[in-house]
């Protein structure tokens, strides 16, 4: 053969070979391994191997994660879904033992997003981010950080079963419940739900509490709403998308508890309370409260021995909003000094001489007792819904989390925070 023939030859060979290029990653521990395939500058998981179960997820899709971006959240018709599949392999950033990291770019809209992979040594569970870059102002509309065609995905809630609906329009009765109406629509918000698959016991969510995840045609869908805007250069990382195994999929449950307890900010603890709302309901004053405290601690603590409570907490009611003269505007959630001491001082000296501390009912969003000042503090230029306030809106949520703070300082341990959902039956999206 001719030096002309065999170099022709090799570029040929070249030529075939980079066609059909093809890489391969592993991230591995002894709990579980991830195989992340790059074929034709296409990114995909290939494989998740269950290796305490002896079981391999093989998913069927090449799609890596999905993004809905759009011009704006309020322009209609500029919508547009982008699976992984749209966009080209462009480089390795990391190829460590536990972590890995690629480059990925869509052209057409001059998107980059950054895919990073991590897995700690002794760790049952994965983690999944993305890192999302724009060359043009986006908004991210939506994020699936996980979109996996999977034969054995299995969704363990109905969403008919939340039984919350939102409403185009909201009138309201009495101030304190909505007004049901027929001018519903389907949407329901995300409550976190992980997901499971049968065969390799496997569960899969997204470390943020008002994730959407579903399965739809066998797919399973793990990301949330944000309508984010994303200005030009600026750089976006999602929250984290989680992968687990367990030892059976009877006890998939189990385990993934396990999970949520290992990366808890402090440990799963038994915390014994005392609520006034079973007792009076809206109705309590310092007097009514003070009574049922002495009561409850004189029968379970002095008669029965039982260990002291741990707090006692004043629920719906002790807050000044029912009155016309109720105003908010330098501080919210002001105390009803009509039905307790201002800063609770007595309250607190009662619950201190029963070895135990004070909590307080408390609704961020305005709702139940507390939704008759929606409207004063809308027009006094916080934020505020057709129903509720908005848990969005920087000014109110400023305000929220001072006066939050201090109450914390002034001595409150506990806040049961009610209608973060909404109403049991109507939120206003």
């Amino acid at each position: 053969m001719t030096k002309i023939k065999l170099l022709f030859v090799l570029l040929l060979l070249s030529v075939l070979i980079n066609c059909d290029s093809k890489e391969e990653f592993i991230i591995e521990n002894e709990f579980l391994s991830r195989e992340i395939k790059i074929v034709d500058n296409k990114l995909y998981t290939s494989s998740i191997y269950n290796k305490i179960f002896d079981k391999e997820l093989l998913p069927k899709n090449t799609d890596e994660f999905k993004i809905r971006i759009s011009k704006g959240t309020d322009k209609e018709g500029t919508d547009v879904e982008l699976t992984s599949n749209a966009f080209s392999f462009v480089k390795v950033i990391k190829d460590g033992t536990n972590a890995k990291a690629f480059l990925l770019e869509n052209k057409q809209y001059k998107i980059e997003v950054e895919i990073y992979y991590d897995l700690e040594k002794d760790d049952f569970y994965t983690h999944k981010c993305l890192k999302i870059r724009a060359k043009e102002g986006i908004t991210l509309e939506r994020i699936d950080v996980e979109f996996l065609e999977v034969k054995d995905a299995f969704q363990p809630y109905k969403l008919k079963q939340i039984t919350a609906q939102s409403l185009n329009k909201i009138t309201t009765k009495s101030g304190y419940a909505p007004e049901r109406e027929e001018n519903t629509t389907d949407f329901k918000s995300g409550l976190g739900q992980p997901l499971f698959t049968i065969e390799s016991a496997t569960f899969f969510g997204i470390e943020f509490p008002a994730a959407s995840n579903f399965v739809k045609n066998n797919t399973l869908n793990c990301g949330y709403l944000w309508g984010k805007e994303l200005k030009v250069g600026e750089t976006y990382q999602t929250y984290k998308a989680v992968v687990g195994v367990a030892d059976d999929y009877q006890f998939i449950d189990e385990v993934f508890y396990d999970y949520i307890n290992d990366i808890k900010i402090r440990p799963l603890r038994l915390q014994v309370q005392y609520n006034s709302w079973f007792d009076f309901y809206q109705d309590v004053t310092k007097e009514k409260f003070e009574k049922s405290v002495k009561k409850v601690y004189q029968e379970l603590i002095t008669e029965r021995g039982i260990k002291p409570i741990n707090t006692y907490v004043i629920d719906d009611g002790w807050q000044d909003s029912f009155s016309k003269e109720a105003d908010w505007s330098d501080t919210l959630w002001k105390i009803n000094t009509d039905r307790f001491a201002p800063d609770f001082k007595s309250s607190h000296e009662l619950v201190k001489a029963q070895n135990g501390t004070l909590g307080l009912w408390y609704s961020p969003g305005c709702f139940f007792g507390a939704n008759k000042m929606v409207k004063k503090l809308g027009e006094q230029g916080f934020e505020s819904l057709d129903f509720s306030m908005s848990m969005a809106g920087p000014k109110y949520m400023n305000a929220f989390e001072a006066r939050t703070l201090e109450l914390a300082n002034q001595g409150i341990s506990y806040f049961k925070f009610d209608g973060i959902f909404g109403h049991l039956y109507t939120r206003a999206f």
